[in-house]
This record gives structure tokens, C-alpha cells and sequence, in this order.
């Protein structure tokens, strides 16, 4: 996405929680929606991260209708949250959010979605909403670094491999759904 940002004048990133888009911004080197405290500021904007429901505040419109480069991080993410009960903003439900969100890819003229893995709902919806165009998908390999990943079920196993990995010196990387749940394991 960096690259895309830095090439374009009005841009939007969009990701669809709001605990991503303070790195998102960060990584881009652009202004997070959180920093922007009015109309005025937000339509006086190049660059903006914004959380998805957000794209349906107010306060951002302006400047959402002045933009015609979007970038969509974690895309196919996006489109599940548009599901969720948690996705909404004040006066608008997740419905709208999702329509805001098609609207969005619809009337880009330069859009670049990105996601670890993207699936036929995401092809789905990105053909409805820019139908009878042809789309470049880029797939990155990633470079194998002799890691092993391991996935558990039970928090048991889990807890006992990351112990007998840290008593031999090992390292112990985690990836986990919330904040709430990486506090937990602390």
C-alpha cells in the first residue's frame, strides 16, 4: 500500500478495526482519522487511515467524496466485519457501512485491496461492485524463514508447548484476535 499512497494526491486507507489503524497510519506515514477533529480538518485532508465503520461518520464525508484513490487493508476482513453488530457508527448500521464500502471500491479510479488470503466472497464482491473490470491479483510467496508455526485447539497444549519452548531458550511468537485476549495470556 505504501508505494500506492506515496504516488497519489487524495487517498484513503481503510482497514476494519479501529486498534489497526494507528499502525496502519504510522506504516503509511499519513494522518490517522483519530488526529482529524472536525469537518473542516478532515476536508482540508490529503491522507487519511480510517476505520471502516467510520467511512459512515459524518465529519468524514467530505473529504470521502473528494477521494478517488482508496486502499482496503485486510480486505476480505472488511467485507466479514460489514456482518458483525460491532460494525457500525453512530445513525448507521452495518448495512450502510457495507454499502459505504461497496460505494467506496465502485467509484475509485485507483484501488488497491490487499489481504494474506483472499477468498471467492471477496472476488464476489469486488466483481459487484466494479463489474465488467479486470482485475491484476499479485500473489507474494513468502520468503521461508525456517520457522515452524504450530495451531492448537486446546489451550492446554498451547500452554505447555510455549513453556517447554521458553525453559529450552526458545522464542515464542503469538497471534491472537484482541487485545483483550493478548492481556489475557500475558
Amino acid at each position: 500500500i505504501k508505494p500506492f499512497s506515496e504516488s497519489c494526491d487524495k487517498f484513503v486507507a481503510i482497514a476494519h478495526r479501529r486498534s489497526l489503524i494507528a499502525d496502519l497510519a504510522d506504516r503509511l506515514g499519513i494522518t490517522s482519522y483519530d488526529a482529524v477533529s472536525s469537518y473542516e480538518k478532515a476536508i482540508n485532508s490529503d491522507k487519511l487511515a480510517i476505520c471502516l465503520p467510520s467511512t459512515k461518520a459524518g465529519i468524514y464525508k467530505g473529504f470521502l467524496d473528494s477521494v478517488n484513490n482508496v486502499a482496503i487493508d485486510e480486505i476480505s476482513q472488511n467485507i466479514r466485519f460489514t456482518q458483525s453488530k460491532e460494525c457500525k457508527v453512530s445513525g448507521c448500521n452495518q448495512e450502510d457501512v457495507f454499502f459505504k464500502l461497496k460505494e467506496l471500491v465502485n467509484e475509485a479510479d485507483k484501488l488497491v485491496v490487499c489481504d494474506a488470503s483472499i477468498d471467492q466472497t471477496t472476488i464476489d464482491f469486488l466483481e459487484s461492485a466494479r463489474p465488467d473490470e479486470k482485475f491484476n491479483i499479485i500473489a507474494q510467496v513468502p520468503k521461508n524463514t525456517g520457522r515452524t508455526c504450530y495451531t492448537y485447539t486446546e489451550r492446554a497444549d498451547f500452554l505447555t508447548k510455549i513453556e517447554l519452548e521458553l525453559r529450552n531458550g526458545g522464542k515464542v511468537w503469538l497471534a491472537v484476535e484482541s487485545a483483550d485476549r493478548a492481556e489475557i495470556l500475558n
